[in-house]
């Protein structure tokens, strides 16, 4: 299944993984690096709510280990429903989409609330 999902779309048990590795080491992490902000590609928003069953969006953060030790913040972001419920059945559709642009280094230095 992971080779037809969608640009940006992980597998649940990825998405399970990373929240859980925030929720182990989400504290520690920004305790020792910076994170300001995520870029969403606006793609990926279309994907999302692209039905009139989609109310709201709830985004998730995560943290990807990486092979050196080291962790990336990613956001995983998903439809909700009418009721307040995650959307997620890949079956019918209804994707984890995954944000891993964190700010540092996708940063619009430019912008008011880029606050150093």
């Amino acid at each position: 299944m992971a080779n037809d999902l969608p640009q940006d779309v992980i597998p649940l048990e990825t998405a399970q993984q990373w929240a859980a590795n925030w929720n182990q080491e989400g504290a520690n992490y920004l305790a020792n690096n910076a994170l300001k902000a995520f870029l969403i590609p606006g793609a990926d928003i279309q994907g999302i709510i692209k039905d009139d069953n989609t109310y709201d969006i709830r985004g998730y953060l995560g943290l990807e280990k990486l092979s050196d030790g080291s962790f990336e913040p990613h956001m995983m972001v998903v439809g909700v429903d009418n009721n307040q419920n995650d959307m997620i059945d890949y079956d019918k559709g209804y994707y984890i989409y995954d944000f891993s642009l964190p700010c540092p280094n996708t940063c619009d230095t430019s912008s008011p609330l880029f606050v150093k």
